[in-house]
């Protein structure tokens, strides 16, 4: 379900947890084209054209949560390190971990998460509120490999999307993953079928 506190002009956020972040009230934008998720680091610093300082401060306004000693749950484990990588409409640098995510829905997740440590690039929600992170889940993403059936290549979600929940009269955005939940009682919802190449892509 999307997070109805802090979706703002009908653009949802989603409440989820990651091993690495102990705000209980962090969320995080999706991106269904990435197939991996960043998360800002709690010493991210701005570089390049949007100017020195902190990322939690304007121009860039991130939940600055992440950190690797936050590791309770002895699931953070460093990979490598990452430079000028593109995400949404950021570019950042910083180190790569192992972490466990998991969605509002019980879902959980051993992900790769990249942990910004530098950012460069702001050029899609430059002074808007940057959440804590965004979650990829592109079709190459590690949600989906849970997914998808090994003979037919096929997975399944259903996306519903609605307008901020005004007096409990509009139903909020969701998402549900590994299966379709169609809300429409007329049976009118479109819907469209994707199946998988035998390599996974689309």
């Amino acid at each position: 379900m999307t997070d109805q506190n802090t979706e703002k002009n009908g653009f949802p956020t989603f409440t989820a947890t990651l091993a690495g972040i102990n705000d209980v009230n962090a969320y995080y934008m999706l991106d269904l084209t990435s197939d991996y998720s960043i998360f800002w680091n709690t010493a991210c610093i701005r570089t390049g054209s949007i100017g020195p300082g902190s990322c939690d401060l304007s121009p860039t306004l991130m939940n600055t949560g992440f950190s690797a000693s936050n590791n309770a749950t002895g699931l953070i484990h460093k990979t490598g390190v990452f430079t000028n990588a593109q995400f949404g409409g950021y570019v950042a640098s910083g180190t790569k971990y192992t972490s466990r995510f998991c969605l509002d829905q019980g879902i959980c997740k051993i992900i790769t998460a990249y942990s910004a440590e530098s950012v460069s690039q702001d050029n899609w929600l430059y002074d808007s509120d940057a959440t804590n992170g965004i979650i990829g889940l592109g079709p190459n993403s590690a949600f989906w490999n849970g997914y998808t059936d090994p003979e037919t290549l096929i997975s399944s979600m259903s996306i519903s999307l609605a307008r901020i929940k005004a007096g409990g009269l509009i139903p909020p955005s969701n998402i549900t993953f590994g299966a379709l939940d169609v809300l429409d009682p007329d049976g009118l919802s479109n819907y469209a079928n994707l199946t998988a190449l035998a390599n996974y892509s689309y």
